[in-house]
């Protein structure tokens, strides 16, 4: 593995397992005793560094052994989600054979800003509701198992506690990540 690569291996959390690079924090389906409880990892990286998509992944990872999770994919504000989160996340789920209504598949609700996913044979589904944090209110009320924060240079440090509020879904990991570019707030 290319040196950068490994860099962005351990900026995530990787760690070296008997099959290669396992995700620090995950475990077996469902079984929560095998997840870490209380994880909080960040991606910071500049431009074009892949910040996004490694939250995409991690999402997807997730969302993936969790079949009925409720999580949140945040950013400072709908016109960030709408041109750089969404379309990342898109982008790497068309990159692993997740298409849009189909199984295994997604749906994209713009108008209720959620995305449920259907990745079970079982028929069950798991939901992300997309938040705009610049009202730092907009996640009070969600119970969920995970919170991704897209470019959290943008956020308020009130909205980015109300977020981790929202970490209280029971029988899931309470898991969160965050992705940015630095500036001098972060």
């Amino acid at each position: 593995m290319p040196e950068e690569q490994r860099a962005v291996v351990k900026l995530w959390g990787w760690q070296d397992g008997p099959n290669g690079f396992v995700l620090r924090g995950l475990g077996e389906t469902g079984k929560l005793e095998t997840w870490e409880d209380h994880l909080f990892a960040a991606g910071v990286a500049g431009k074009g560094g892949g910040k996004s998509a490694a939250g995409a992944i991690r999402k997807l990872l997730y969302v993936n052994q969790w079949p009925g999770v409720t999580t949140t994919i945040a950013g400072p504000n709908y016109k960030s989600l709408q041109r750089g989160t969404i379309p990342a996340l898109q982008k790497v789920l068309h990159r692993v054979g997740v298409y849009p209504n189909r199984y295994p598949g997604y749906e994209y609700n713009h108008t209720r800003q959620e995305v449920t996913w259907h990745l079970w044979s079982s028929g069950q589904s798991a939901t992300s509701y997309v938040v705009s944090l610049d009202d730092e209110d907009a996640a009070r009320g969600i119970d969920g198992g995970a919170s991704w924060l897209d470019e959290i240079r943008g956020v308020s440090f009130a909205a980015y506690l109300n977020l981790m509020d929202t970490l209280r879904q029971p029988g899931y990991p309470a898991q969160s990540w965050i992705t940015g570019t630095p500036v001098d707030k972060y």
